[in-house]
């Protein structure tokens, strides 16, 4: 399976919009939310590389046993951009929690990956 797939997989966007608007999941459009997240990975040295529509996770040959890690920390970068309901506030202003889990999360799932990848090293692919 390729990372966009296995990406779109994770992806779970409900629609609480009283106007019901239909979120509409484009492969181009979550390319490049998901190489926005890759890139903040490279600059961290995790060394990943962007990727099309066919990449899959062994093209990422020096993170392969920190996959899971890295498809966690990519499918809530590009949840916080997708999730409109996140961005406006959803029921009850429950979005700041949820933003703030997110947030958490991520700098969770970057520090694990920092132990293992920020070691002063050079970031090859």
């Amino acid at each position: 399976m390729t990372i966009l797939q296995e990406i779109k997989t994770l992806l779970e966007i409900d629609d609480i919009s009283p106007e019901n608007i239909e979120e509409n999941i484009f492969d181009k459009q979550l390319i490049s939310y998901i190489n926005s997240g890759i890139r903040y990975l490279i600059n961290n040295s995790v060394p990943v590389a962007l990727i099309d529509d066919s990449s899959d996770s062994s093209d990422w040959v020096n993170a392969t046993d920190h996959y899971e890690i890295i498809r966690d920390y990519l499918h809530l970068h590009v949840l916080q951009r997708f999730d409109r309901t996140l961005v406006i506030g959803g029921a009850n202003n429950t979005s700041n929690t949820t933003m703030n889990w997110i947030e958490s999360e991520k700098t969770n799932l970057l520090y694990q990956l920092k132990c293992f990848f920020d070691l002063g090293g050079v970031n090859e692919v």
